[in-house]
């Protein structure tokens, strides 16, 4: 790829490994040490391009995504046939749309919209260490299409694009790792819970040993290897896991989001501490998972090896992760519907009697389950069909209102629910679930309705409810014919 592009490569001392189409040290080349990090920066992971325009923003270069795109598709159009095209499109990058742009794919734009080619005659490094006669090569620039065809590209000096990057490259030196042990703690019975131990540990591992740089931009720099002090980590525990507990510094003391510093190891770290379980153990076991983030600046520790401008020009290294997980016990939630399927027969006082009327209710239920396994919660229903009785005379009901009451076991979910309100008149048989008649006067609160529980999670059945209800010296039967769908939803799980 470099040997296409014309990018040469040295050592640190100025010794030639690929000659390119830099003329003397004041062109653009690579390091040595920087070459295997190209490789890793095409096997990171995309981010969106917004991410890449806002990169650009901050060297100075202010031009709309829109704007960006059409001239990225101008240009390459016209340039079908340069290797660096082709390339972009063999990576899967076009610019129909916004791409998401992996490290090297925003590195190659980078490098071409802003770096003009070795051999054009605006100058470039002022101030490049003596390489002598060592930095030469015969090929021409494969890059700075974009460059030259967009003025605002001109406008960052290209010593800033240079040292862009080669900081960015750098950054992909920077490991960041971290271990979460154990990686499951319980909230504790009678006191506090597990302890999980945060462990960040930050290295430069792009080169095997501290190259001390007599050649080129970097003239005068020692990049460094191995473990890393005083760079500065935050480590942010995710609301899910960190709700069940305290986050401290390996002092005891609070965490509240402030830099931690490496020691001579790399390492630094915090230590999560489980809570005591509000429920006492009881009721159903919880758990929250989520992805602990360790977000380390190496700027610190590089501060006394690389040029201070460099050094600003670095992008954030890609931050250290790792799994946790709490678990504990309590109460839950569920949510749930009801549709019903409904009937009264009239047998007197209605269209001459022996009229069937019939409609279609559906519920929505929203409940808690304690850990002692009582259920309270609300509901509310709403006919979704005219009664098929209705003759246009009266307000018909279009909402009521009712309480969920209940009792869970490990087989099923025994629910019962309580009129609270209605704005009109139930002329078919919804009423049948919350409310009691057996020929008498009403009484608020329906029959037990068990749903069996199809998995912890999950309980589904169908329930046929029959009463009858006084009316004109008769009882006229009432059905209602339930199904029933619940789904609990498990507080902090991720």
């Amino acid at each position: 790829m470099l040997a296409h592009l014309g990018i040469g490569v040295y050592r640190p001392n100025g010794t030639r490994v690929l000659a390119g189409s830099e003329r003397n040290q004041h062109d653009f080349w690579l390091y040595d040490f920087e070459v295997p990090l190209l490789a890793r920066m095409a096997s990171r992971k995309p981010e969106a391009f917004a991410a890449y325009r806002a990169r650009l923003s901050a060297l100075g270069v202010h031009v709309s995504s829109s704007e960006l795109l059409h001239t990225y598709r101008r240009v390459y159009a016209r340039r079908g046939s340069a290797y660096l095209v082709r390339l972009l499109g063999g990576l899967g990058v076009t610019f129909d749309r916004a791409p998401r742009l992996t490290p090297l794919e925003e590195w190659l734009l980078t490098l071409d919209t802003l770096a003009p080619p070795n051999r054009a005659a605006a100058r470039r490094l002022a101030a490049a260490g003596s390489c002598g006669a060592n930095i030469s090569g015969p090929a021409l620039s494969g890059w700075g299409f974009v460059h030259g065809a967009a003025t605002w590209a001109e406008v960052v000096q290209a010593e800033q694009v240079y040292r862009a990057l080669n900081a960015v490259l750098l950054t992909q030196g920077v490991q960041v790792t971290l271990a979460a042990d154990p990686s499951e703690v319980e909230e504790g019975v009678g006191g506090p819970g597990g302890r999980m131990d945060l462990r960040a540990t930050v290295t430069l591992d792009a080169i095997q040993q501290p190259v001390p740089v007599s050649c080129g931009l970097l003239t005068g720099m020692t990049v460094p290897n191995g473990p890393v002090a005083n760079a500065h980590v935050r480590i942010e525990v995710p609301g899910t896991v960190a709700e069940h507990g305290t986050t401290e510094t390996k002092g005891g003391k609070g965490y509240a989001g402030e830099p931690l510093v490496t020691d001579q190891l790399g390492q630094t770290g915090l230590v999560f501490q489980a809570r005591e379980d509000p429920s006492g153990g009881k009721g159903k076991e919880h758990t929250a998972s989520g992805t602990v983030l360790a977000q380390a600046d190496v700027r610190p520790a590089l501060a006394g090896h690389l040029d201070p401008i460099l050094l600003q020009l670095m992008p954030p290294a890609r931050p250290g992760i790792a799994l946790a997980t709490v678990k504990w016990h309590g109460g839950e939630r569920w949510t749930g519907t009801i549709e019903s399927d409904t009937s009264r027969t009239y047998l007197e006082g209605i269209y001459g009697g022996n009229t069937h009327c019939t409609d279609h209710w559906r519920g929505t239920l929203d409940f808690g389950v304690r850990p002692d396994g009582a259920i309270e919660g609300t509901g509310e229903a709403r006919p979704t069909s005219r009664p098929t009785c209705y003759a246009g005379v009266g307000k018909l009901a279009t909402l009521e209102t009712f309480a969920v009451r209940g009792r869970a076991t490990d087989q099923a979910l025994t629910l019962q629910l309580v009129f609270g309100k209605g704005d009109g008149v139930v002329l078919a048989g919804w009423n049948v679930n919350t409310t009691r008649y057996a020929g008498g006067s009403p009484k608020a609160g329906g029959p037990p309705i068990a749903v069996p529980l199809i998995d912890p999670c999950t309980a589904r059945g169908t329930v046929a409810l029959h009463d009858t209800i006084h009316s004109g010296g008769k009882l006229d039967p009432m059905t209602a014919l339930d199904t029933i769908a619940l789904k609990c939803e498990e507080p902090g799980a991720s």
